[in-house]
């Protein structure tokens, strides 16, 4: 028997990726009964190309468009028109694999899980894409996100709908930690992939959107605990600790203790290679230089509450 349910998306100013988007949710083993997009606003023709898409699509393509919405807004708008109460949520920039709906639903009606998702890994077009799925993606990022997820609507219903109020991201790290990790599901049957920042600047730019919204999840100042006690900061200061007690040090034994330690501390941070080495401590670097410099959203007017 097949089974019914809903995919939401949302899209603003998305004219080059959501079509590839629909035509691989329309390509699955397991084909949506409906597909809900939410539109933030866009001014090109992403409005457009989806209504040309659903004129010939057999699946029912649905767009709610006319409003000014952010990301969790658009989500939750598109959850709420869903038929079904088993809901799907994807986004573009997010590749699929064929079979990702017929896994995945079919674990979600298992009654004692809430959702179920793949885990994201980084799709490979570059030598930064590559080195950035070493670096925070090796053994891909198993945590619910709105990368993909299949969901009932009914915990939405219970748990309440995604905060709106974020500057820029954080909705998912802020909801799926409040539903028992017992009832969401890693299913490591295939994987996402995501369209990660492909070069420094768009890297940089995600840091700087992912640390406000811990700023706003967290607060001061157990934000503050969260961006400086990382291990790639201390891995760092180990090193340069070390070395400096290499150099200072006159006992021989102790000297070579410390050798010893600084080869095993390059060699650790290093491992993976240069680039990802340095794409670890550049994350750790700007969390803490945007934390200070958007300061401002530890204040109370920006803080998640529910």
């Amino acid at each position: 028997m097949k089974k019914s349910f809903s995919v939401v998306t949302t899209v603003f100013n998305d004219s080059e990726g959501i079509i590839e988007l629909l035509i691989e949710l329309c390509g699955q083993t397991l084909i949506p009964n409906e597909i809900i997009i939410a539109d933030g606003g866009s001014s090109d023709d992403t409005c457009q190309l989806i209504k040309e898409f659903a004129a010939r699509s057999e699946v029912p393509v649905v767009l709610i468009e006319g409003q000014k919405l952010n990301i969790p807004q658009g989500f939750n708008t598109a959850i709420r028109k869903a038929t079904y109460d088993t809901v799907g949520i994807v986004a573009t920039g997010n590749h699929y694999p064929s079979n990702y709906f017929e896994v995945l639903v079919d674990r979600v009606a298992e009654p004692e899980i809430e959702g179920a998702y793949f885990p994201v890994v980084s799709k490979e077009i570059n030598k930064f894409t590559v080195a950035y799925g070493k670096a925070f993606l090796a053994r891909g990022l198993r945590i619910p996100s709105n990368h993909g997820i299949v969901m009932r609507k009914s915990v939405f219903d219970r748990y309440g709908y995604f905060y709106e109020n974020f500057i820029y991201a954080g909705e998912d790290g802020e909801f799926y930690p409040r539903i028992p990790k017992d009832k969401l599901l890693c299913v490591p049957d295939g994987y996402v992939e995501w369209e990660v920042p492909e070069n420094i600047i768009y890297f940089k730019k995600q840091i700087r959107y992912y640390t406000i919204a811990q700023e706003q999840i967290y607060g001061f100042p157990k934000a503050i605990i969260n961006f400086i006690v990382w291990k790639t900061i201390v891995q760092y200061f180990a090193a340069v600790a070390f070395f400096f007690c290499f150099l200072v040090v006159e006992n021989y034994w102790i000297k070579s203790i410390f050798c010893i330690l600084e080869i095993m501390a390059i060699l650790h941070i290093f491992k993976k290679g240069v680039l990802v080495a340095r794409l670890k401590f550049v994350q750790e670097f700007y969390k803490i230089a945007y934390m200070f410099r958007d300061r401002k959203y530890f204040s109370k007017q920006y803080r998640v509450e529910r």
